[in-house]
């Protein structure tokens, strides 16, 4: 039978609260995973660093001369970061603390938001005749915990979260907007909204392509339509909006801040492919539970009794339509998690117990085996002997275990939540909603942390110039100056933040004794540089194309 109003039967013990000081661990544990690791690693954290020290007194003015800023973010989010990464920490390690507020900041915000939907007339539960039944706002508060849950367990938010790159701060701002969002279905709005919405709508427009804020103005037009038109506050709420709306769209289009990327292979089958798959492991696993809600409830989705569904449901869909013709659509993706989070918390109302059951045992035998074999691997290689030894040796010769009390401490604490909670749901049964994610969102918490703790050696090897600088350990280059020629912006960035160079012009008048130079301006540079010997060639085990050659002004 077709699902037609979402309003589930729940008894009491349903919505029994899940333990403050349980939630609270898991968030903790999770938020430090990944933050304080010393080295940084050539992808979007670096790039990023690059586009913000480039307009702080830390760099010279052509630090990364030449070089446009990535196609997602347009120039304000890299002010922004430069000069907080200036005036408030006066590190990089303190920033990569600070972009992780953001990513705390949105948390809260999903849970608010969340709350604030299950709050609504068709979420409430149903009332049994002779009572038992659960109340709406332990329901609410219920759902807001699993959708937290839901949300730190997504594959795209532990990939893109700990990266020092202004997404999270895109993604702070947009899950703003979807908490302001839910307001509309509540009362009438108030400062503190009007004040979320301009902001979040504003900083939208100069931290992310053009598309992602035509695409949440015009859901917060539509929406308020469709939810306010009978409210006598509907045309005095209209008229704010579209002043709000269109003073921000002439600004940015005053200024010039317009950006559109468009994706020219959109029209292939492989690329439709591929942003298929995606869509599917980013979200994982809160972008699979929406489309299954959505299937339930598919003919009924405009139904009064279903409009706190539709209106995340929307959203999500005008920016992932809008995102699908855009470059980079990964960071689109990133915006909706909030909502997906939201829809797949409301899944678990009415899924079927037989699923959740599989789901657990999945989760039971995936992340234990993969916490087993990383426990098995970092032992192997602190042993220094045997078949899982010398099988690594072969590979990566190269990579240095380091016995960090820090990393240790971490991995056997995730370890033992991990035998705790698995132990007590064997000895439970499927009692409260929130039982229903524990133990895939504990599984996820726990294998991110052995990666980013024991596994941290394999990242560092495969992921960073820390092999490379190895190689130029014993050419006495620490904080001297260096020029450089033909190096990407990954490249310049590490030499400076964790091999202290300090970089200079190579036209300027300092005098310096290293020059760094790619190997694909190798020719060039010697027709124009002919007095510089050349000392060392650093290649990168994984990453051929980071490979630097090692000159110097005069024989050692």
């Amino acid at each position: 039978m077709t699902q037609v109003s979402f309003r589930p039967i729940l008894t009491q013990q349903a919505v029994v609260p899940m333990p403050r000081i349980l939630l609270l661990g898991i968030l903790g544990i999770y938020l430090t995973c990944g933050n304080w690791i010393p080295i940084y690693w050539f992808n979007t954290e670096l790039e990023s660093l690059g586009f913000m020290w480039k307009n702080t007194s830390q760099f010279r003015p052509d630090f990364i001369q030449g070089h446009e800023t990535p196609i997602f973010q347009n120039r304000w989010a890299y002010l922004l970061g430069g000069y907080i990464l200036t005036w408030v920490t006066q590190n990089h390690f303190g920033f990569r603390l600070l972009w992780s507020l953001f990513v705390q900041l949105t948390i809260i915000l999903t849970w608010s938001a969340m709350h604030r939907l299950a709050m609504a007339r068709g979420a409430r539960p149903v009332e049994l005749v002779f009572g038992g039944h659960a109340t709406s706002e332990a329901l609410a508060k219920t759902l807001a915990d699993m959708s937290v849950l839901l949300l730190i367990s997504t594959l795209g938010l532990a990939q893109a979260s700990h990266e020092v790159a202004p997404y999270t701060l895109n993604f702070f701002l947009f899950t703003l907007f979807f908490w302001v969002l839910t307001r509309l279905t509540q009362a009438s709005l108030g400062w503190v909204d009007w004040l979320g919405i301009t902001f979040s709508l504003a900083g939208l427009a100069v931290c992310t392509p053009t598309s992602v804020f035509v695409s949440a103005s015009s859901s917060w037009l539509v929406l308020m339509v469709y939810y306010k038109r009978n409210t006598p506050t509907f045309l005095r709420e209209l008229g704010g909006s579209l002043i709000i709306v269109f003073g921000i769209l002439s600004f940015i289009i005053y200024g010039q801040y317009t950006s559109l990327h468009y994706n020219t292979r959109i029209g292939s089958l492989a690329e439709w492919y591929s942003l298929s798959r995606l869509m599917l492991w980013f979200s994982w696993p809160s972008g699979l539970l929406a489309l299954w809600l959505v299937w339930k409830m598919k003919n009924h989705l405009f139904s009064k009794d279903n409009e706190h569904i539709l209106l995340p449901l929307s959203l999500v869909a005008m920016v992932t339509v809008t995102g699908l013709v855009q470059e980079n659509f990964e960071q689109h993706l990133l915006l909706v998690l909030s909502p997906l989070a939201c829809l797949a918390s409301f899944s678990l109302v009415v899924i079927n117990k037989n699923a959740i059951i599989l789901l657990d045992w999945m989760s039971i035998l995936l992340f234990s085996l993969l916490g087993m074999l990383i426990w098995v691997i970092w032992g192997g290689i602190l042993l220094s002997h045997g078949f899982i030894y010398n099988w690594l040796y072969k590979w990566v010769p190269e990579i240095e275990l380091e016995l960090v009390v820090f990393d240790i401490s971490q991995a056997v604490l995730v370890s033992l939540l991990w035998i705790g909670v698995f132990y007590w749901r064997l000895q439970n049964d499927q009692n409260s909603l929130w039982h229903s994610v524990l133990l895939p969102v504990v599984g996820v918490v726990y294998c991110l942390a052995l990666i980013f703790s024991l596994g941290r050696p394999f990242l560092e090897y495969a992921r960073s110039y820390k092999v490379n600088f190895q190689q130029m350990s014993g050419l006495g280059m620490q904080d001297t100056c260096v020029y450089t020629m033909g190096m990407a912006t990954l490249s310049r960035v590490s030499l400076v933040l964790d091999f202290k160079l300090r970089l200079e012009n190579p036209e300027s008048q300092t005098n310096c004794p290293w020059f760094i130079v790619h190997p694909q301006v190798r020719q060039k540079f010697e027709q124009r540089y002919g007095k510089w010997e050349l000392k060392q060639a650093v290649w990168h085990p994984t990453k051929k194309n980071h490979g630097w050659l090692i000159y110097h002004s005069s024989p050692l």
